[in-house]
């Protein structure tokens, strides 16, 4: 297996900060840099790939199918970049954790009772529930931040290479359980 030298991590993390935002301004202000160092990251990095990873409309970026590969790969790989850090620091983690995306539908109701059961069930595993807009959860899933999410699905185009465990159907959102 090859990495080219030219790749970087601020590459890596210039682009999953672009695929989140969904624009290089909105990435740039959350980088704390500026809009033309942005750019130019982005493009380096697609130069070095040799290939485009999001399709642009106007000042809008949408990822394209081979952005959506790359995200995911590339976000699993900085969160075990990220993981064999807290390791060597022994920042005394939790044994596991389980982040958990929720629209915010879903994160009112069930996941407070949810998260509760689970977390007494494995009290060795840390619960970790954030909630937004269907957009910003299935890019942090895709980019590994997230483990699963919970709530309605997205139009098709956004779940384009998500894969799926199992579905709710049920309008009450409620999950076969004993009593809490």
């Amino acid at each position: 297996m090859f990495i080219d030298p030219r790749l970087r991590l601020r590459h890596i993390m210039t682009f999953l900060e672009i695929a989140q935002a969904g624009s290089i301004v909105s990435a740039a202000d959350h980088l704390g840099v500026t809009q033309p160092a942005v750019s130019k990251t982005l493009r380096e990095l697609e130069d070095i790939l040799g290939t485009r990873l999001f399709d642009r409309t106007g000042r809008q970026l949408r990822l394209n199918s081979v952005g959506r590969n790359f995200q995911k790969s590339a976000g699993s790989a900085v969160a075990t970049l990220a993981q064999a850090q807290a390791s060597i620091q022994g920042t005394g983690q939790v044994d596991t954790r389980l982040t958990i995306g929720a629209l915010p539908t879903a994160a009112t109701r069930l996941m407070p009772r949810a998260a509760i059961r689970f977390r007494q069930a494995n009290p060795h595993c840390l619960v970790c529930v954030s909630t937004g807009p269907n957009w910003l959860l299935l890019s942090q899933l895709r980019e590994g931040r997230l483990d699963m999410v919970v709530g309605r699905m997205a139009d098709a185009d956004i779940m384009e290479g998500l894969n799926f465990t199992f579905h709710l159907m049920d309008r009450s959102h409620r999950l076969p359980a004993g009593p809490l």
